[in-house]
């Protein structure tokens, strides 16, 4: 049986400082310098698998892209007041566009297409499916977007909600402007995951599980560990907005967990990953119809007796 865990990488943090017109990177140990000047109010920002990041530029209607060297050009223009950035697997790129209550899909290729209405859109994620997940600063909700473009609310009301990230399991992070961030679970089931947190906007995971949170009144990333821990991790001047972190950390299941249930193997796993099996350990691997966990494997195994978890693309 295969699994697949999150790595551990040396992450280096982004972050927008909307009222310094600055891009700012922050290394693994906290140390600050300049990465790309990006005029007229750099908002949201995300990276695309080759590494290059865009930037939601709020005054200046569009999308700018950074190189790995910092060199800044546009790559999207007509885009209202861009605030929140993510891409899907595609590398289609979603933006929220606050004052249009719209978010635009804008191909690889930098065309711009309406793909849904939220009314005073802020943060926006994609999931391991491909689903969009927008705050709704006017409604005080999360929405979840298929990508088929149907709309429906997701968790519980959230006090002006900013900026979203999810973790490597799927769960889904809220900041609220209040000072806290609160984590919906897959199910919908909102909990309090930090508190004491001034302003926070923007954001992210990285690749150990440690989330990093904007503060765009104290000048503060904050980062808070899995076991909750809270510390002021770096000073970014003049309103530190959005967060991305390099490298881009990857959703993961997690392991499969296996027990005996009526003379049959019942695997379990957290999230709605689809289930997959082949009849050698280097495939061709299958997604196997209708499986979600718990799972039951009947006995004697079959022949296609490798399972894993699709890893996103």
């Amino acid at each position: 049986m295969l699994c697949f865990a999150a790595t551990l990488h040396a992450d280096t943090l982004y972050v927008s400082s909307v009222n310094g017109d600055e891009i700012y990177r922050v290394s693994s140990s906290g140390a600050v310098t300049a990465f790309a000047t990006i005029n007229y109010l750099p908002e949201g920002l995300a990276f695309d698998p080759s590494g290059r990041l865009y930037v939601g530029n709020d005054g200046g209607n569009w999308i700018n892209r950074v190189s790995t060297s910092g060199f800044v050009s546009t790559f999207a223009a007509n885009v209202n007041q861009p605030y929140g950035l993510a891409f899907d697997s595609k590398t289609n790129l979603y933006a929220a566009c606050y004052n249009l209550n719209r978010i635009v899909r804008i191909s690889p290729t930098g065309t711009v297409a309406d793909f849904a209405t939220v009314q005073g859109p802020y943060g926006v994620a994609v999931d391991a499916s491909d689903n969009v997940y927008a705050a709704s600063t006017s409604y005080g909700r999360i929405f979840k977007i298929t990508p088929a473009g149907a709309s429906s609310a997701f968790g519980p009301p959230v006090n002006s909600p900013q900026g979203l990230a999810f973790d490597l399991h799927g769960n889904l992070y809220v900041a609220l402007l209040s000072g806290s961030v609160t984590r919906i679970a897959t199910d919908g089931t909102g909990s309090p995951y930090a508190t004491g947190l001034a302003s926070p906007v923007g954001l992210a995971f990285d690749n150990a599980g440690n989330l990093y949170v904007a503060s765009y009144n104290a000048g503060t990333i904050y980062r808070v560990a899995p076991d909750g821990t809270t510390i002021s991790f770096a000073t970014v001047p003049r309103g530190p907005s959005f967060i991305a972190v390099f490298p881009v950390p990857r959703f993961s299941p997690g392991a499969i967990r296996c027990r005996l249930g009526g003379g049959n193997l019942v695997l379990s796993w957290d999230g709605t990953f689809p289930l997959q099996s082949a009849p050698a350990p280097g495939g061709p691997y299958l997604d196997i119809a209708g499986a979600s966990s718990p799972y039951t494997n009947a006995l004697p195994t079959p022949t296609n007796a490798f399972l894993r978890l699709r890893q996103p693309q």
